[in-house]
C-alpha cells in the first residue's frame, strides 16, 4: 500500500527512495543489534573477542534469515505471545511503582500468574490441546480477545499484595497508600 501511494505520489523515482529508506532503516537496526548484542556477549563470557562475537551473531542472523519471514513467524510467534503480557505486566507495575514499591510480592506473583495463563495461551494457539486446561482457558474472560492473562495478573498483583501485607505485619491500606514526603511539616 505505501509503495503504490509513493509511485502514485512521486513515480519511479519515490520508489527508489522508499526502497532506500527501508534499506539504510533496516541496516542500522541490524548494526545496532549486532554491535550491542556482542558487547554483550563479549562481556558475560569475554573468552570469545568482541569481534568473534560479532562474527557469531552475524552469521547466526544470515542462516535465519535464510529460513523465510513465514517461518520466523510461525517460530516466533508463540515466543512472544507467551512473553509479550508478562513484559506489560511488569511496565504497568513498574509504572505504578508509588504504590507497589512497599508491596513488592505482587510484583513476582502477578508475573508468575500471568506467565502461566499465557504460556498456556501460545500453546493453545500453537495447536496443543490440554484436555481440560483449553477448555478452562477459552471459557475464560477475554480469550476471544488475547487478553485471558489480564485477570490472573490483577488476582496475583491481588494475591501478592496481600502477602506482602500478611509478611510486615501491616495493615494493607497504609501499604496501598503513596509514600507521604517526611521533610515536609504540618503546621
Amino acid at each position: 500500500m505505501l509503495t503504490n501511494l509513493v509511485s502514485w505520489l512521486y513515480g519511479p523515482v519515490g520508489s527508489v527512495i522508499l526502497g532506500l529508506i527501508f534499506v539504510i532503516a533496516c541496516l542500522n537496526v541490524c548494526i545496532g543489534l549486532l554491535s550491542s548484542c556482542s558487547e554483550y556477549f563479549h562481556r558475560i563470557a569475554p573468552r570469545l573477542s568482541y569481534r568473534a562475537w560479532l562474527l557469531i551473531m552475524a552469521a547466526v542472523s544470515y542462516l535465519i534469515s535464510i529460513l523465510g519471514l513465514n517461518t520466523i513467524l510461525k517460530v516466533s510467534t508463540p515466543i512472544l505471545q507467551a512473553l509479550y503480557p508478562m513484559a506489560l505486566v511488569l511496565i504497568l507495575l513498574g509504572l505504578a511503582d508509588r504504590f507497589t514499591r512497599r508491596i513488592p510480592l505482587c510484583y513476582p506473583v502477578a508475573v508468575a500468574c500471568t506467565g502461566v495463563t499465557s504460556v498456556l495461551y501460545a500453546l493453545i494457539l500453537s495447536g496443543l490441546r490440554i484436555p481440560g486446561i483449553t477448555a478452562l482457558m477459552e471459557a475464560m474472560p477475554l480469550y476471544d480477545a488475547g487478553l485471558v492473562w489480564l485477570i490472573p495478573a490483577a488476582v496475583g498483583a491481588g494475591i501478592g499484595a496481600a502477602a506482602s501485607c500478611i509478611r510486615n505485619h501491616k495493615k494493607c491500606g497504609s501499604l496501598l497508600l503513596p509514600e507521604q514526603n517526611q521533610d515536609k511539616k504540618l503546621p
